[in-house]
């Protein structure tokens, strides 16, 4: 089993993290079916239900602090479905993030500012 915490330790060589935000995915969930609505659909594509991605607006920043006790959460980071939600964690110099291939999750991070020597990425396969 994963979690985010040691994941976003790792990658932060060191370095306090000083933001994180966490998107909330279940919002991607039907409230009356329970069937993934993907991110572009307004209504669910099985029961017609009005999905409120209003709620998107609302994300707050948070400190890592208050972002542990979902930081900590256990999930299964093997091939399937992403057991864990979409964040980003900011340190001094990165930008900490997930990262997913077939349903395999990974942590990536990306220089937080322009940076010279470093070769860009292409997250999820690429």
């Amino acid at each position: 089993m994963s979690n985010l915490k040691s994941w976003i330790l790792e990658q932060s060589d060191g370095e306090p993290v000083l933001a994180v935000i966490i998107s909330p995915g279940d919002n991607d969930i039907c409230p009356v079916c329970k069937n993934y609505v993907f991110s572009w659909e307004a209504n669910c594509p099985d029961c017609g239900t009005l999905v409120d991605k209003f709620k998107f607006l609302n994300i707050p920043v948070l400190t890592w602090e208050e972002a542990l006790p979902e930081l900590e959460k256990e999930f299964n980071s093997g091939y399937g479905i992403s057991g864990c939600p979409a964040i980003y964690a900011y340190t001094k110099t990165w930008v900490i993030f997930v990262s997913t291939y077939d349903g395999s999750t990974s942590i990536k991070r990306i220089p937080r500012n322009p940076t010279a020597n470093i070769n860009p990425i292409m997250p999820g396969g690429g």
